[in-house]
């Protein structure tokens, strides 16, 4: 048993298997086995192994306890450091001893949310996705969790509407719906999130190409499309109407940062889309007065004839 859980042993299961308090008291005195949290310990000496840690704290939560939210995105690739403390889920109504390090949620839903196979037991990546979405501190950083998760191909749009669907209650439920559809077509960072709605759509660019799955015999992988209204995502924070013609990077990074000028990359893409010949219209709708596209003049349609090269 101790082996299929990383080395981990609850006092309970020690004892089911024939092992007196006395026994496990001599084990850990003579270091054959260390004490990780009241209730819980490795069967081994030395230095504990991050998922046997882990392991010991689902352990010491008691019957039906699962990782989730930051704990269960680093077992699942989403993060790649590890929290500083260790997020655990019980079943509503369950009241575990409480221990430094650790931080106890609650859920009426484990049973469906809990990865039916992995261990350290953990909630599934949709549902981790979505437990992250719900104690985000703000829209962006829900949004980000939901990017990153398909960006990094653990899930899929598809997955997760369908938990989505299936919760009662969920913060910016429609917004997170929206999103979807969003990366659904191809956006899979904040950085396009917010270029597409505060920066095309809010202005009337036409609708860019985004990254398109492209299958490389059992693999599969995303790529950018060359087309004349593809809009292609720097290294960093620039964006191009094709290759080569990039908008300052002041633009772009004020539409990420939030703040409400996202206006003027869409003036600077409207010039470089004049100056390749852009065939209109556009609709400019500007937010404020201080709109960079209305200062232009360019409130109204954007006359053009020809493709752009």
């Amino acid at each position: 048993m101790g082996d299929e859980q990383r080395g981990a042993i609850s006092r309970d299961q020690a004892m089911r298997s024939g092992i007196t308090v006395d026994g496990i008291r001599a084990r850990v005195l003579s270091g054959r086995s260390q004490r990780v949290l009241p209730g819980s310990f490795v069967t081994f000496s030395g230095p504990i192994p991050r998922d046997a840690y882990l392991s010991a704290l689902v352990l010491h939560a008691g019957a039906g306890a699962v990782l989730s939210h930051q704990t269960a995105a680093e077992l699942h690739g989403l993060v790649d450091d590890p929290s500083p403390v260790v997020h655990v889920t019980v079943p509503a109504g369950r009241r575990p001893r409480r221990a430094p390090g650790i931080v106890v949620h609650r859920s009426n839903r484990l049973a469906s949310a809990a990865h039916p196979a992995q261990w350290p037991p953990r909630t599934r990546i949709e549902d981790t996705v979505l437990d992250l979405t719900q104690s985000s501190a703000n829209l962006d950083r829900a949004i980000g969790w939901i990017t990153r998760a398909c960006g990094r191909r653990l899930t899929t749009p598809d997955r997760l509407r369908a938990a989505l669907s299936s919760r009662r209650k969920v913060r910016w439920r429609r917004e997170l719906g929206l999103v979807l559809a969003d990366v659904e077509d191809g956006c899979h960072s904040v950085l396009e999130i917010r270029f597409l709605r505060d920066v095309e759509r809010s202005h009337g660019l036409p609708a860019g190409r985004r990254q398109q799955p492209v299958a490389d015999g059992a693999a599969r992988s995303y790529q950018e499309g060359p087309t004349r209204t593809s809009y292609t995502a720097g290294s960093a924070s620039s964006w191009s109407l094709t290759a080569g013609c990039r908008t300052p990077t002041s633009c772009v990074s004020a539409t990420v940062g939030g703040t409400t000028r996202p206006w003027s990359a869409a003036s600077g893409l409207c010039d470089t889309a004049g100056s390749r010949s852009w065939q209109g219209p556009a609709k400019w709708r500007h937010r404020s007065p201080g709109c960079c596209a209305l200062r232009a003049g360019r409130a109204g349609p954007v006359a053009a004839d020809g493709p752009i090269a």
